[in-house]
């Protein structure tokens, strides 16, 4: 392969290049150059609540536009209609040739679904880039039994943004964010008995259960940039073996 690839003058190049019926999947290393020194972090709690659906560390909310929430609920429901794929034939209620024209629709909703991510991406950006700050962004998972709530386009649309532009971002591990209380650390179910909800079990501090987790996310981010930790995507890893195996170490 490096010999073909010499002898068509492509050394260097990223991308896939096909060969006859194979292809190779080719990738080059590319540098982030960041824009700024963060002076803060930005941190922010992504939810299934559409008036709650982006609460940032700094107190600004973003609620999901009415056409993203049109198109979670469309996705959700053909994502019920697919999921009859792992059932046995005979108990299926839609035959493989109709599922396969959903398949498409659903496709094409995802695609509309990544654009509006965009848009709001880019609005994240500029708040960040206004205010100096490193984007932290929220690890939330989803799937297709779950459906979608815009986090499956969002946070990687997002991180890519944020690598074109030398935006500082880290994407961090989001366990007990929820649970764990911004003032003192504590972290327990009975913190955050509601949804919207959070009430310190240990200090008795109070606030938007939203607000919170983004406070969180915010301070995670800030603990990994005071480890010397390189911006970039650490949501399989727990907090300390991230700075652990990626901080600079002591001298």
């Amino acid at each position: 392969l490096l010999n073909h690839l010499s002898a068509k003058g492509k050394k260097k190049f990223g991308g896939n290049y096909c060969i006859p019926q194979n292809c190779f999947v080719a990738a080059i290393e590319v540098p982030f150059k960041q824009m700024y020194e963060p002076t803060s972090f930005l941190g922010f709690d992504l939810n299934k609540t559409p008036s709650q659906w982006l609460v940032f560390s700094n107190g600004v909310t973003i609620p999901m536009s009415e056409e993203m929430l049109a198109l979670t609920k469309e996705i959700k429901e053909l994502n019920k209609i697919l999921s009859e794929k792992q059932k046995h034939v005979s108990e299926r209620t839609m035959k493989s040739k109709d599922r396969r024209k959903l398949r498409l629709k659903w496709k094409q909703l995802h695609n509309k679904e990544r654009k509006l991510a965009k848009e709001v991406s880019l609005r994240i950006v500029s708040m960040a880039v206004n205010d100096n700050a490193a984007i932290i962004l929220d690890s939330v998972k989803g799937g297709q039994s779950l459906g979608t709530f815009g986090q499956d386009h969002l946070i990687p649309t997002l991180q890519t943004l944020c690598e074109n532009l030398g935006v500082p971002f880290y994407v961090v591990p989001c366990a007990f964010t929820s649970k764990k209380c911004s003032e003192c650390g504590y972290v327990h179910d009975l913190n955050r008995q509601t949804v919207e909800d959070f009430k310190c079990i240990h200090c008795g501090h109070e606030e938007v259960s939203h607000f919170n987790a983004a406070k969180n996310i915010a301070h995670i981010g800030q603990e990994l940039f005071e480890a010397d930790v390189p911006y970039g995507n650490y949501a399989r890893l727990k907090v300390q073996t991230v700075i652990e195996k990626h901080g600079a170490k002591p001298a």
